[in-house]
């Protein structure tokens, strides 16, 4: 059976396995939803069954399952470069568009998890960071190598995302990070992985603000995968909002097992985590899709900005290696269907992206003069029937419109442009004549 394609062909010319468990046929999902191999997809197709966003609960799920694998292994550019795996999430929705139920279904297996082996010493696992201040974020991953800033409310984590921006762009890239204050002296990380998830309402964000980050400094906004949640639930779907028995278990059975995972690397020395490579046909998909310089198919994404779009390979890679560690552990190669389904995730951001990044054109004088002369003639052509007049009168009646004699002439070629109008003459007399005049309404007796 052929693989579900992401947007593109780009997976045509590769064999891949079948269907695993935990399909759902539902028509009004994207196809590669409905028909994505695995537990992560799984969990995606039942939260989508309450009307959530699609993209905003892909973008949570992956966030999670990074915080759960990225302690484990980095993967390998097909140059032979190494690059930390994992997805930071960022989702823009309105209140009681699920969220926050979400949030809160997932975390729960990291809470008991940290409860259950706390001990009151400095070695106790500790996932999240609590308080969004770089000392804070320093201090944690001192303590603590493998950690993820969440928050599903994160009006009080875009102060650090503003003001920290080159520190946290520093965090989700790995690299290593150096920091000195009189009260704790001098603090080297190296080894650490971060992961952020932030969900915020509509009002904390704007196009300008997002372009700015995206363009503009560290650009850690391009490193994250973005996702929108802009209709709130209907009442009775919130109860779809939590995980069946047939995969919450499986969840918790695998959250388990790599957070024991990632605990021993943790509490282990500071070292290389073990690298993944792709396989050959990932790798030959990748060496696609970085030479694809659009990095997408789809005309809609052309508009996307190209500092966010130019590092969607980078996207890709990153969670691929993150969802072959979470579906089938370390000691494999990156499979072409981890890739193909990181791929398929990364387009839906791509296309989140530009959503959110897009500005109406706004429109100058002159075009609003167009528009308002146009309207003045036809209504006058639809009660008179007088479909053409006479230019030095439109210029003397301008004031009737609310217009002046110069503003007429500079939006009458604009009329002309969009073949709303012609300029014919007669003698010395030029005359603008209508084109395309709805017929006057009928009157029945």
């Amino acid at each position: 059976m052929s693989y579900w394609l992401p947007y593109s062909n780009r997976g045509e010319q590769f064999e891949t396995r079948d269907r695993a468990p935990f399909a759902l046929h539902n028509p009004s999902l994207p196809a590669f939803v409905r028909e994505g191999d695995g537990l992560f997809w799984g969990i995606v197709r039942h939260f989508a069954r309450a009307g959530a966003s699609v993209e905003m609960i892909a973008v949570q799920v992956a966030a999670f399952v990074s915080l759960l694998t990225q302690g484990q292994a980095d993967a390998e550019w097909p140059n032979g470069q190494r690059i930390n795996i994992g997805a930071s999430g960022f989702t823009v929705g309105v209140s009681n568009s699920g969220k926050s139920a979400i949030f809160r279904e997932l975390v729960e297996v990291f809470e008991q998890f940290m409860a259950a082996h706390a001990t009151g010493g400095d070695q106790d696992p500790d996932f999240f960071i609590g308080d969004a201040t770089r000392e804070s974020l320093i201090d944690h991953l001192n303590n603590w190598r493998f950690a993820a800033l969440f928050s599903d409310d994160a009006g009080n984590l875009m102060q650090m995302f503003k003001q920290a921006a080159p520190t946290l762009a520093t965090a989700l890239d790995g690299a290593p990070l150096r920091h000195s204050r009189v009260s704790t002296g001098r603090i080297h990380l190296h080894n650490y992985r971060v992961v952020l998830y932030l969900g915020l309402q509509p009002d904390y964000v704007t196009p300008q603000w997002l372009l700015k980050t995206s363009t503009s400094g560290a650009g850690t906004t391009n490193r994250m995968l973005f996702s929108r949640a802009l209709e709130p639930l209907l009442g009775g779907n919130r109860a779809l909002l939590t995980l069946p028995p047939e995969l919450k278990q499986p969840w918790w059975q695998k959250a388990d097992l790599h957070l024991h995972a990632v605990a021993r690397n943790a509490l282990g020395k500071p070292a290389p985590l073990p690298l993944m490579r792709l396989s050959r046909e990932a790798k030959s998909y990748m060496e696609a899709l970085i030479a694809d310089g659009a990095y997408s198919s789809t005309p809609s994404l052309d508009a996307c900005p190209a500092a966010y779009r130019s590092r969607h390979p980078e996207r890709v890679l990153r969670f691929s290696g993150s969802i072959e560690v979470f579906e089938n552990g370390v000691d494999n190669e990156i499979s072409l269907e981890s890739v193909i389904s990181a791929d398929a995730l990364c387009q839906m951001s791509l296309d989140a992206f530009r959503g959110l990044t897009y500005i109406a054109p706004t429109l100058s004088r002159t075009e609003r003069d167009a528009l308002l002369l146009h309207q003045k003639l036809v209504q006058t052509a639809v009660n008179t029937g007088v479909t053409s007049f006479e230019r030095a009168a439109l210029r003397r009646f301008a004031p009737n419109m609310g217009l002046t004699a110069q503003r007429v002439e500079k939006a009458l070629p604009l009329l002309v442009d969009d073949r709303k109008a012609w300029i014919t003459g007669s003698g010395k007399t030029d005359y603008v004549q209508l084109l395309c005049v709805p017929p006057a309404p009928s009157i029945a007796w």
